[in-house]
């Protein structure tokens, strides 16, 4: 049929395929190019390394470029893992999981686990679940049986930094840590802590540390300590040390629905980072506190893996 077809002059085109030299399209276009003929001009005089230092001081400070472009590179910040727990319930996070199958009046559930024995306590809540709701379920399902914690750790959930929250366990002697701004590598609340530390979870049960078997207690201490160093030692060599300073002008990763904070724009257009914002202070080890707008409202203190360095461009970069 290929045979038949082909020998039929007005069928012939169905068959044929054109033979373009682009090679030689392209040699003959570059040839009349007066930007390659500027840099062949450079390249007999000596000069292109000159030029070329400008080329990439100029897109290495461009503005646009700096918020769109994809940085090759290993995350910013170092891991800084949180102090170990001394004994059951003296150290815990909590977290609220939402967005579930609603059964009865409950849709979401509080999960507060021991950071020390890795012991979980689920506690179903209503969708709509508020301060003083949030503080009586915690008091009846955890206080009630292991007693008040020293350090309870959270994300900046409205439900964990409100003032009744706030002020009820600043009375009972209770110390609120909290995670940064969309970032939770350095206190990992629910993901990380009831699956990590296999090490030690291999030689103890969590039942076993609550009942206060013989020596339990340091040996759970010390598996933990093996653990959250081994940990940094790996996440260290997947990230680089990064440090600001004072006055320092950055871009801020933002999410999708904050970029529409900052004017109305459509979502293909929204860029991977926003700014530039001056850093005003420093907020522990790898956490920067960054003066955003007001209409924003939301927490200004972020991870460092959050922020991206802004380069100016200078006149003579060699």
């Amino acid at each position: 049929m290929v045979d038949a077809l082909s020998r039929k002059t007005e069928l012939a085109s169905i068959m044929s395929q054109p033979q373009w030299d682009i090679m030689g399209l392209l040699r003959e276009r570059l040839q009349h190019d007066p930007m390659v003929k500027s840099v062949i001009v450079l390249a007999h005089e000596g000069k292109t390394k000159r030029f070329w230092n400008e080329v990439e001081a100029y897109v290495r400070t461009c503005l646009v470029c700096q918020q769109d472009k994809v940085e090759q590179q290993k995350p910013r910040g170092l891991l800084e893992p949180l102090l170990i727990a001394k004994r059951p319930w003296e150290s815990v996070t909590m977290d609220f999981i939402i967005g579930l199958p609603k059964s009865k009046a409950y849709g979401s559930i509080i999960v507060v686990v021991d950071r020390f024995s890795k012991y979980v306590t689920f506690i179903a809540t209503p969708i709509d679940c508020t301060i003083e709701e949030t503080t009586t379920l915690f008091l009846k399902h955890v206080a009630k049986y292991w007693g008040l914690p020293k350090y309870i750790i959270n994300d900046h959930n409205p439900r964990f930094i409100g003032k009744f929250w706030t002020e009820l366990f600043k009375l009972m002697g209770s110390e609120l840590h909290f995670s940064t701004s969309c970032h939770l590598h350095g206190a990992p609340i629910i993901d990380s802590s009831h699956t990590s530390n296999g090490l030690y979870r291999e030689k103890s049960s969590d039942v076993q540390v609550l009942q206060g078997m013989a020596r339990a207690s340091d040996i759970a201490h010390s598996y933990l300590d093996r653990a959250a160093k081994k940990r940094k030692k790996w996440a260290d060599k997947k990230r680089h040390h990064t440090e600001y300073k004072v006055g320092d002008m950055v871009f801020v990763k933002l999410l999708p629905q904050q970029f529409k904070l900052l004017g109305p724009m459509h979502k293909g257009l929204v860029r991977r980072y926003g700014g530039l914002f001056p850093i005003p202070g420093k907020d522990g080890k790898v956490s920067y506190r960054v003066e955003l707008p007001s209409r924003l409202k939301i927490h200004l203190v972020f991870h460092v893996s959050y922020l991206k360095p802004y380069h100016e461009y200078e006149d003579d970069p060699s």
